[in-house]
């Protein structure tokens, strides 16, 4: 059940002392009087006690309907709200209304707010058609009195935010905001802080559970700053609410935010034992903790605490309370995940009776409980039962139980509906089909996975920050491997080409999705003057929101004081984005429209006009069990099914250990260490080679165009080894896969068409070079010119000189008759204004990844000044190429589906058509050598992935021997478009 703020509206008490009384009416009214002073110290208890004893006296010696037992009533069951016993509420305020309709009629003020609180107390409860009742009757009443009272408009706000959270339960998300939208605009008119807190507290609730993380984090901080800053009624208790919910969203943005979340979480629980250890709501901590270590992976802790609040519920509520079923829905999730199957169905059934008797048909969460329960009976085996559950489902989530879905405009519960059509995939594709039964099957199976895939992506497009539509992407990744799978026995059981195209699009769409979406932004020519403006204001707002980003991450370094001045800027920063995007959702929704592109390219289209007649794409994708490489060339298409050997990223990562450490690692210096690494290299360099490569043998060109998933993007296609080496240590000798093949990379086909496919807008000068660490001076620079450069120990892994920078740089910008900024003039500001006036980029420098916080990776200028990922996110480059000759500039944090956030891509998400960089610390020397020969390549005509293998080789014949070892070169690679650069 929600747990969002339902406004419960008071009645204006005064306190007065008890005083003896010989009238039983008195001494009533005396008590009265006593309970509404404990009432303000917030001892509801006391007032508890007090308040029935009073009703009980006037219910003795005063007629029926007097209106002094409705006072007292309502007093009481007001007492009991704070307290949690909303059964005891409902009967105390069914009995005020009563005599209050009695003696005012229907409409009155005092009847409204009467089902206001009645709404509420229902609410928690999970009396949910009665809430909405209730809640009704009081707008309606409140409306009628609108012109007359003036304090209606604070209370029709309060009613309207209790609507807010009804539709949030039934899954009626854009009801729910329109609620919320009216409300607040009521509040602002009011200029009332208090309330501001709870629309914001309650706008966090409605982004939470449709999946938007980012806003709702801004609201439920927003709702706490004010909170923090402001009094208003049982403060503390809203406040453990806040950092609970602050701490749950954490969790669910991000793993590696489990120790701040848990930290927020535990505060909360902390707050409600010291101030409310008799509060009904104390379970709510416990259950909030629970999820929140289950969003971690720590399911026996996540299962303690679910038992613990499910103990409470048990102890304070009726056996049939409906918050038992939101506890019970967790507990079988653990049990689920867990691999209790039987155990989890038991607590699915459970909870679907609960709801079943406390919703009103239609609401999701009746749906999601039958979708829950056939998950459990398909894995105990028992397909028929699950098949009826899950149909159940869908006839619940939406009107019609086989629906086309052509039209998602109706569709409330999106979410929902996509992860119940998953289920009545994963039903049908069952075991115990055979023959024309099995191929029907299959066929059913992925129309319900199209049809789910079609939901995510709509799903991902409401969303507006990044790492949202990143969560949706990385959830539906399992769907995708789903419909690779069926799509390929479809192929083998009919023949048909359509189903392997159909598979390759499936695996495009896992991939990659928001750099595709911001590609297609930046290069729409906008004719419509309207929509150019817009886009202006987007990127004065993204570059806003990365400026103050990258200052937080510094201060937070250094000086801890002022990084909490600019965390609420930069919240600020986003709260007004994520605003004006609403706004232009609203009036332009053209724009928004090409913001957010979900189509990706087929493989028909790629044949056609992107892969040329001596080019052979490879596509992979890294599943649970297997690895799925799609072979495309110009004449044919074909599927490989590799078996997916244990231990990936750990092979990987010894390739990648046997490469670096031999000359950059901590060694101790021996033959027989260096013997083990070259070993180590060698064999897994092998053994990728006839894993990944092996299968498709047959099918490749000599050029290679290679998407990889996952891990993969970190391996060096190029220095995988064809066959064992013979000599160990003549590495110019060795059978590299480039030996034969030149090789680029990509984030995904549909990218890689795009870039291809891009024509310059206006062609600017040919190269500007940078070398910010080269202090040597013109003069030296011309005598180093004329010498034989060798590669040396200097690393460019420091912010130290780099000798062989300002040759590399100078050399680049005199062939191409370009620009070139050493030392103190090649600054940070150099690059951020003239990046757009060239058609290539060089940049022989420092850098650093950042494998935890891809964003925060940088590449440095004179003076040791950092340009970060977003700083290049919001360029506008109009390059053919942008060579980054620096440290790890292809290396970072992987972000399943979306691939390694680092330098490289963001000058690729900047603009430019095609990126050179490096896996890994490059040798100052040898990177000077390699890019000499490429450029010198270019110049001639060659294509870049040629230009750049010819380079390796020439390097390789140049400085045989241990100098030729494939660190010094294999860390460099191309990305993007390949084509032969033309001035």
């Amino acid at each position: 059940m929600s747990r969002a703020f339902l406004v419960l509206i008071l009645p204006t008490i005064c306190c007065a002392k008890l005083a003896a009384q010989e009238n039983p009416v008195s001494v009533a009214d005396s008590l009265h009087e006593l309970g509404k002073s404990y009432y303000f110290s917030q001892e509801y208890s006391k007032a508890v006690e007090v308040y029935e004893q009073a009703l009980k006296i006037k219910q003795e010696h005063l007629p029926e309907f007097d209106e002094s037992i409705q006072k007292t009533a309502f007093n009481l069951a007001t007492n009991h709200y704070q307290l949690s016993n909303y059964y005891q509420t409902i009967q105390y305020l069914q009995l005020a209304l009563r005599i209050r309709t009695y003696h005012h009629g229907y409409w009155d003020q005092r009847v409204a707010t009467y089902h206001s609180v009645l709404g509420s107390s229902s609410f928690q409860i999970g009396l949910f058609r009665e809430a909405h009742s209730h809640f009704q009757e009081a707008e309606k009443i409140y409306l009628r009195l609108l012109e007359t009272d003036e304090t209606i408009p604070f209370r029709l706000s309060g009613v309207w935010n209790n609507l807010a959270v009804y539709c949030m339960e039934i899954g009626d998300y854009q009801q729910a905001e329109a609620y919320l939208r009216k409300t607040e605009k009521r509040w602002e008119e009011e200029d009332n802080e208090w309330e501001k807190g709870l629309v914001q507290y309650n706008l966090g609730e409605l982004y939470r559970q449709r999946g938007d993380l980012a806003r709702s984090l801004l609201a439920y901080q927003a709702a706490r700053q004010i909170w923090e800053t402001n009094d208003g009624h049982n403060k503390l208790y809203w406040m453990a609410n806040c950092l609970e919910r602050i701490g749950i969203t954490l969790i669910a943005k991000a793993p590696e935010n489990r120790e701040e979340a848990i930290g927020y979480m535990k505060q909360g629980l902390a707050l409600r034992i010291r101030h409310f250890p008799e509060h009904g709501e104390t379970y709510a901590a416990y259950h909030n903790l629970g999820l929140a270590l289950k969003k971690a992976g720590e399911l026996p802790e996540a299962k303690e605490y679910l038992q613990k609040a499910l103990d409470l519920i048990l102890k304070a509520e009726p056996v049939d309370s409906f918050k038992m079923a939101t506890v019970s829905t967790e507990l079988g999730h653990v049990e689920f995940e867990e691999g209790g199957f039987e155990q989890a169905d038991s607590l699915y059934a459970q909870a679907l009776s609960l709801k079943k008797k406390h919703l009103p048909p239609g609401a999701v969460g009746i749906g999601q409980g039958y979708a829950y329960l056939a998950e459990a009976r398909l894995k105990q085996g028992n397909a028929v039962e699950a098949r009826t559950l899950i149909e159940e489902a869908l006839r619940q989530l939406t009107e019609f139980a086989p629906a086309p879905f052509d039209d998602f405009s109706n569709l409330r519960n999106i979410a929902p509906i996509a992860e119940a059509l998953v289920v009545r995939a994963s039903v049908t594709n069952s075991p115990g089909r055979a023959g024309g039964e099995e191929t029907l099957s299959l066929k059913k199976t992925l129309y319900d996975l199209r049809l789910a895939s079609r939901l995510f992506d709509q799903v991902r497009v409401n969303h507006y920050a990044a790492e949202d539509k990143l969560g949706v992407l990385q959830s539906v990744r399992p769907v995708y491997e789903q419909a690779i799978e069926i799509c390929l026995k479809l192929h083998q059981a009919t023949s048909e080409k359509r189903y392997l195209e159909e598979a390759f699009q499936f695996s495009e769409k896992s991939r990659s999705a928001s750099l595709h979406e911001n590609w297609i932004k930046r290069h729409t020519k906008f004719e419509n003057k309207a929509l150019a403006a817009i886009g202006v204001e987007e990127e004065r707002h993204r570059k806003r929101m990365a400026s103050l980003e990258n200052r937080l991450f510094e201060a937070r370094q250094k000086t801890p004081e002022v990084a909490g001045r600019l965390e609420e800027d930069f919240r600020e920063s986003q709260r007004a984005y994520y605003s004006w995007i609403d706004s232009v959702k609203e009036v332009l929704p053209e724009y928004y429209a090409v913001n957010y592109q979900t189509e990706v390219v087929s493989p028909e289209k790629l044949q056609r006009s992107a892969i040329n007649a001596n080019q052979a794409l490879l596509e992979y994708f890294v599943g649970e069990n297997a690895i799925y490489l799609f072979v495309l060339r110009q004449d044919t298409m074909d599927v490989k099914v590799i078996p997916k050997n244990a231990g990936l990223d750990e092979r990987i990562g010894l390739l990648k250990e046997g490469i670096y450490d031999f000359y950059a690692g901590n060694t101790d210096g021996s033959d027989g260490t260096y013997d083990q690494l070259l070993d180590q290299y060698s064999a897994t360099a092998l053994d990728f080679y006839r894993q990944l490569i092996t299968p498709a043998e047959s099918l490749l060109k000599e050029r290679l165009v290679i998407i990889p998933d996952g891990s993969l993007a970190f391996l060096p296609f190029e220095a995988l080894l064809v066959s064992a080496p013979e000599e160990k240590y003549s590495f110019e000798k060795y059978d590299y896969l480039m030996g034969s093949h030149s090789i680029s990379y990509n984030y995904s086909a549909t990218l890689w068409e795009a870039m291809a496919r891009k024509k310059l807008r206006n062609p600017g000068g040919p190269v500007l070079s940078l070398a910010p660490y080269y202090f040597g001076g013109e003069e030296k620079l011309k005598e180093e010119m004329e010498q034989r450069p060798v590669p040396g120990i200097i690393q460019r892994d420091s912010l130290g000189p780099l000798a062989q920078s300002g040759r590399e740089a100078f050399f680049i910008a005199r062939l191409w008759n370009g620009s070139c900024l050493l030392g103190k003039k090649a600054q940070a500001k150099a690059l951020l204004e003239m990046a757009g006036k060239y058609r290539i980029l060089h940049l022989a420098t420092h850098a650093e990844d950042n494998e935890q916080e891809g964003e925060h990776a940088r590449i440095y200028f004179y003076g040791n000044e950092p340009v970060y990922v977003r700083d290049i996110y919001n360029l506008k480059l109009d390059a053919e190429m942008v060579v980054l000759s620096a440290c790890e500039t292809g290396a970072g944090e992987l972000q399943p589906g979306e691939g390694v956030i680092s330098l490289a891509r963001a000058f690729i998400y900047a603009g430019s058509k095609s990126v050179v960089n490096s896996l890994w610390k490059t040798n100052d020397g040898a990177a000077s050598l390699v890019m000499k020969i490429f450029y010198s390549q270019l110049f001639h005509g060659q294509t870049k992935d040629e230009a750049l293998r010819q380079a390796k080789k020439k390097y390789m014949a140049e400085y045989p021997g241990e100098t030729a070892h494939p660190f010094f070169w294999a860390g460099f690679i191309g990305m993007g478009d390949m084509k032969a650069i033309s001035f």
